[in-house]
């Protein structure tokens, strides 16, 4: 006969635990999505992901059920996330999905907020990674927002990388490939590091191990850390390959960032090598006049070709008394450069140079009305340069000037050069200067063969003094 009051009493433990583990999964209901909520799996080889506000540890096992398979974002959708976390080898589809970092509860605020590389931790491996329409938001001070490392054939599309802050942190960066990375594409994408970060910046490729053949195409960086925008720097590894195209970069001096400091920096370490790096077709603009828009030492010339640059209603450095906007080598060919309405001069004794190293100027347009701003001493060829109130040549000339256009405006003084002492030889042919009034240029030199035929001048002078 069935005796109830014994089943029941059987039964009574199992029943209780079913109810503990019911409540708690509503618990976790309530608090965060469970990994079921979170990923649906809409073919065999794509999971769907629906928003959720949880920890690094769900958004962590999303991912690992995505290994080689294709995640699908809804469309529009926000996540917020209070880890760091990685994502794995799979085709991440964002459909405008954002994903914001917020508090990382964790020991130490320095880190990567989000990290990509494939499994083969100690080398590479043949995996790729793509994200597409994907955006990545941090309001913490963490040093990296989103890093790559280890990686192959990687391509990154119509993404956003953005970091901000309340409290300007000491170094953030947006992007940072790492080292170890062959064969990336990054296009359409958005970079935002408006944190006034005394370093960091938006996109820095530093080689710990060899970094090749890297595209960045129709990109826009927004930038008023200190530190560099775009920065190259090899370390443990080569850089070699790499090509920056169709991109608009906007540098601000604000109340957050007083000295910005360089745009793009190409820093070759000892034994290292950076070679075969172009930037072009780009457009940049800044309200300040920093110390390097770009700094070069690699023994490689880099390619500046097709860009333009301007520096309109700006600010200079109160401290910098000598500072080189372009410093080579650097082959600069038909750039435009518009160096504009000077707001406030800083130090009365600073100066910029233009060029500075070994640089190349060919087929580029430079307009200047500063005072503040000289030429420097590139090789310069069938270039047109457009100086007002300036002394274009003040402490230095060019050893080589043919096929060029120079006129000196309403506003140019007569010119001086400091002696020069170079056992060089200068060529200046087939050049045309005019001056809006008459100006004398008079320079000292000794052990300088000059060489002038050809010239054409216009409301100029040259008087040159050969000293002992």
């Amino acid at each position: 006969m069935f005796n109830f009051r014994v089943a029941t009493l059987l039964l009574l433990p199992i029943m209780l635990s079913c109810s503990i583990i019911r409540n708690n999964d509503t618990i976790i209901g309530e608090r965060q999505s469970s990994i079921n909520n979170v990923v649906n799996e809409i073919a065999e080889d794509t999971i769907r992901v629906s928003s959720f506000k949880g920890s690094r540890h769900i958004l962590a096992k999303v991912f690992e059920k995505a290994e080689n398979k294709i995640v699908l974002f809804d469309v529009n959708d926000i996540f917020d996330v209070d880890y760091a976390f990685f994502i794995p080898t799979c085709k991440v589809i964002g459909n405008n999905s954002t994903i914001r970092i917020g508090k990382v509860v964790e020991h130490s605020a320095v880190g990567d907020c989000i990290k990509i590389r494939n499994k083969h931790y100690d080398g590479m491996g043949e995996d790729s990674f793509t994200i597409e329409d994907l955006n990545f938001e941090t309001s913490t001070d963490r040093t990296f927002l989103f890093s790559i490392m280890n990686a192959k054939d990687v391509t990154l599309r119509g993404c956003s990388f953005v970091s901000y802050s309340k409290e300007t942190p000491a170094c953030i960066h947006s992007l940072d490939l790492r080292g170890n990375i062959h064969n990336i594409t990054i296009e359409d994408c958005k970079f935002v590091n408006m944190t006034g970060a005394k370093s960091g910046g938006c996109l820095w490729l530093r080689s710990f191990g060899d970094i090749t053949n890297v595209l960045i195409s129709r990109c826009s960086f927004y930038n008023n850390t200190t530190d560099e925008v775009l920065s190259l720097i090899a370390i443990t590894g080569c850089i070699q390959d790499v090509s920056v195209v169709n991109s608009y970069f906007d540098y601000k001096r604000d109340a957050y960032c007083p000295f910005p400091n360089v745009f793009w920096s190409i820093i070759n370490r000892k034994n290292q090598y950076i070679k075969n790096v172009s930037f072009s077709e780009n457009s940049i603009k800044s309200n300040f006049v920093p110390s390097f828009v770009i700094n070069s030492n690699s023994v490689y010339p880099i390619v500046v070709e097709n860009n333009k640059f301007t520096f309109k209603d700006f600010l200079m450095h109160e401290s910098h008394l000598v500072t080189t906007m372009f410093r080579g080598p650097i082959e600069f060919l038909s750039n435009e450069v518009s160096i504009v309405n000077l707001l406030q001069d800083g130090d009365p004794s600073s100066q910029i140079n233009l060029f500075s190293g070994n640089v190349v100027v060919k087929k580029s347009l430079i307009r200047n009305n500063c005072s503040k701003i000289h030429l420097g001493n590139p090789l310069l060829y069938n270039s047109k340069i457009i100086f007002d109130n300036s002394q274009i040549f003040n402490g230095s000339l060019p050893m080589e000037m043919i096929g060029n256009y120079i006129v000196l405006g309403k506003g140019t003084p007569n010119l001086a050069a400091n002696p020069f002492s170079q056992k060089k030889q200068c060529l200046w042919e087939d050049n045309i200067l005019e001056g809006e009034k008459s100006v004398v240029f008079h320079f000292a030199y000794k052990n300088l063969n000059i060489k002038s035929r050809g010239n054409l001048l216009k409301n100029i002078n040259i008087e040159g003094k050969k000293i002992k």
